[in-house]
């Protein structure tokens, strides 16, 4: 994460009122960063990223699975946006052509169960615009896991439905 970094949203829920609100100022100084950034890098985003940024919000975002091809570099995620008590969140299929000559996919800390990662917060950014150009996606999920996608391409899908079978809580699967 380059804006939105798990240490700033520590301190930005911290019980202590003064680290707290210094950090409020820091978080929307990022926030204000970050805005910027993505109206500048814009024109060079693939149109399904500017999907996801003009009609979607991942914050709170329950993360169903991830699954990384063998034999291609493509990563699927499978998404249930937040929603309601009375209207679940849609589903949204994000699929990456995961970049060549760099480690496509990485996850950090993560100790939970799959069931509980959510998305806190999330960034878009340019990692190289020569051809062939690459993409970031980072995710700072509940708990402090941080998950960084490095991409090519991106396509977005709503499915019509998904059947999410009952699944042991083993924990994270290898």
């Amino acid at each position: 994460m380059k804006y939105f970094r798990p240490e700033l949203l520590a301190r930005f829920r911290s019980a202590n009122d003064d680290v707290a609100s210094a950090a409020a100022v820091e978080w929307d100084q990022a926030t204000t960063n970050y805005v910027d950034a993505i109206h500048t890098l814009r024109p060079e985003l693939p149109l399904s990223v500017c999907r996801i940024l003009d009609h979607f919000t991942l914050h709170d975002a329950q993360v169903l699975s991830i699954v990384e091809s063998r034999r291609r570099p493509i990563l699927t995620m499978l998404l249930r946006l937040e929603g309601s008590k009375k209207r679940p969140g849609r589903h949204l299929q994000l699929i990456y052509s995961l970049a060549e000559r760099v480690r496509g996919f990485s996850l950090k800390g993560a100790r939970q169960p799959r069931e509980e990662w959510r998305i806190q917060y999330d960034e878009f950014d340019a990692l190289s615009l020569a051809s062939p150009k690459v993409f970031s996606h980072s995710m700072l999920l509940a708990g402090g896991a941080e998950m960084r996608i490095r991409f090519a391409k991106l396509a977005v899908g709503t499915p019509r439905r998904v059947i999410v079978p009952v699944v042991e809580k083993s924990g994270i699967l290898p």
